[in-house]
């Protein structure tokens, strides 16, 4: 593998990652009404989903990284983005909004977790020099959440149902364990 092709899928990834680990964060946004009406809500209590997913991380984030400071940082990555696709998963067959207000903790305490490492780890992959070059491929994940994911997303729902669009959330979470896997051998950490 050539250096640019083995730090340039990394990176990738790792954008990719963070793409679906925000599209994620702000998807109930984007689903409101589907939402709030399948689990008998009202829009405001909806919201809440996207509310306390942030608390949960401003609660949760710091004891979480103290807690999982010797861990390896691509394990942390693995891991969260695992356990992100199962909050989706979960988010996605709730079958009233408590359950739903908790498959959101459970992806949230993940989340804090995956942002903690996920600029550091970027930039182990290459030489200090290109850090910054690879962090602005990285966190360009996010810009396009907000200006793609949202639209689609809100599309999805009004098509086949905001459920599925959890389910596909769920699976983007998994794919970017398995290409994450793929391409960032385990010495990285």
């Amino acid at each position: 593998m050539s250096e640019s092709t083995s730090t340039v899928l990394p990176l990738l990834a790792l954008s990719a990652a963070t793409f679906t680990t925000v599209s994620a964060e702000m998807m109930p946004t984007g689903v409101l009404d589907q939402l709030s009406t399948s689990l008998s809500v009202a829009n405001s209590t909806a919201g809440l989903l996207v509310t306390v997913w942030a608390m949960t991380i401003a609660v949760t984030g710091v004891p979480f990284v103290r807690a999982t400071i010797r861990w390896p940082r691509r394990r942390l990555v693995l891991v969260s983005l695992g356990t992100m696709s199962t909050a989706n998963v979960l988010t996605a067959v709730a079958p009233h909004f408590a359950f739903a207000l908790v498959s959101r903790v459970i992806g949230a305490m993940a989340h804090g977790i995956f942002w903690a490492v996920i600029v550091a780890f970027a930039a182990t992959l290459v030489p200090h020099e290109r850090a910054g070059k690879a962090l602005s491929v990285v966190l360009a994940g996010p810009t396009l959440a907000n200006l793609v994911s949202l639209p689609a997303g809100a599309a999805m729902a009004h098509s086949i149902g905001w459920r599925a669009t959890f389910v596909v959330l769920a699976v983007a979470c998994a794919m970017c364990v398995v290409v994450i896997a793929l391409v960032i051998p385990p010495e990285y950490r």
